[in-house]
């Protein structure tokens, strides 16, 4: 299975405007998980896949950028390290 990215955020985050940028900046194809969603099942459950993949890393903070691979994490990116974001758009192509 492809590799994929998947940028953790949260509602008014600043950093998180950043990494999506830098992604941008670098063409990469990513997914997004808030972390705050709610109001619907769907948003919940959203929420919750965030968190079951902050938990996977050890983070509970945001933004986190990982790279997933049969839906487990191979690497992550804390923040806006544009180093490892490049790296993870190369990754995905």
């Amino acid at each position: 299975m492809a590799k994929q990215l998947i940028k953790i955020e949260k509602d008014f985050c600043p950093a998180c405007d950043i990494v999506e940028a830098i992604l941008k900046e670098h063409g990469a194809e990513y997914s997004k998980l808030n972390i705050q969603a709610s109001g619907t099942p769907d948003k919940e459950k959203e929420a919750d896949t965030a968190r079951e993949y902050l938990a996977e890393i050890g983070l509970f903070t945001v933004p986190v950028t990982i790279l997933v691979e049969d839906k487990k994490v191979v690497d992550f990116a804390k923040g806006a390290d544009r180093e490892k974001l490049a790296e993870f758009a190369e990754a995905v192509r």
